[in-house]
């Protein structure tokens, strides 16, 4: 979920926390979370072929083709990876939060990261200097605090346009069920999501669907499971097609409500 406007007082907490070391304190956390994920990976680099040309047996000449194209798969790899994730509050905007940000997990770990979400779902942090993995990102996007207010009630379904010139980004999520708890309720979600990118040297497509357990007052996904297709092409023109599938599970909260 990405808007080109962001809160400049979100992006003042990122950027001091960003910049040298202050006199102050490091604010005190709001309030901590400790999410269990695993995720499974696989990428395949491939190549269509031109099919095969039938030629003349007197004169050697090309007759016409024998068989169409194909696709051929030449390499594939995999990922598989489980741990933690954890996520501090450490600033409460009027146009969303800052937190901090780390993952542990043997041979994907990533160190803690200061990083800003609007109420529309965009991350806002230094890319260049700051290692964040995919499955951070994805669920940092849906901490954002407006994603299910207002969307409380059984069949509402409502969809996120932050499409861009160039980029196409839509999710449309679906209240499956929903049921009363406390606090609560607890949401039954189900989400379809379509990115395309048509600009860049790289134009890609990426497919996502999901299912969310969500509480609507306490703003923090209890469970998540996220599947996703992407397709694009390298520098050498070879097709890249990647599936993966994501887990999450809501282990801790101190539960402190925003």
């Amino acid at each position: 979920m990405i808007r080109a406007l962001v809160s400049s007082v979100v992006i003042a907490v990122v950027a001091a926390a960003a910049g040298p070391a202050l006199a102050a304190p490091a604010p005190v956390s709001l309030r901590s979370m400790t999410f269990q994920f695993e995720i499974s990976s696989r990428t395949e680099q491939r190549v269509q072929t031109s099919g095969l040309t039938q030629t003349d047996s007197m004169s050697g000449s090309p007759i016409g083709a024998a068989g169409g194209a194909s696709v051929v798969t030449q390499q594939s790899g995999s990922v598989a990876a489980k741990g933690t994730i954890a996520v501090e509050v450490v600033a409460i905007t009027a146009d969303g939060l800052v937190v901090d940000i780390t993952e542990t997990a043997d041979g994907r770990g990533a160190p803690k990261t200061r990083i800003g979400i609007t109420t529309k779902g965009k991350l806002i942090y230094d890319a260049s200097k700051a290692v964040v993995n995919e499955e951070e990102i994805l669920l940092l996007q849906l901490l954002n605090r407006s994603l299910v207010e207002g969307h409380d009630a059984d069949g509402v379904s409502w969809t996120d346009d932050v499409s861009e010139r160039g980029f196409k980004d839509v999710t449309t999520y679906h209240v499956v069920s929903s049921e009363e708890t406390t606090p609560g309720p607890l949401l039954h979600i189900e989400l379809e999501r379509s990115v395309s990118a048509s600009a860049g040297a790289y134009p890609f497509d990426l497919t996502e669907n999901g299912k969310l357990d969500y509480n609507e007052q306490r703003a923090v996904p209890l469970g998540v499971t996220l599947r996703e297709r992407r397709t694009g092409r390298n520098a050498g023109g070879q097709q890249i097609r990647t599936e993966a599938t994501y887990t999450y599970k809501l282990a801790a909260d101190t539960g402190v409500r925003h």
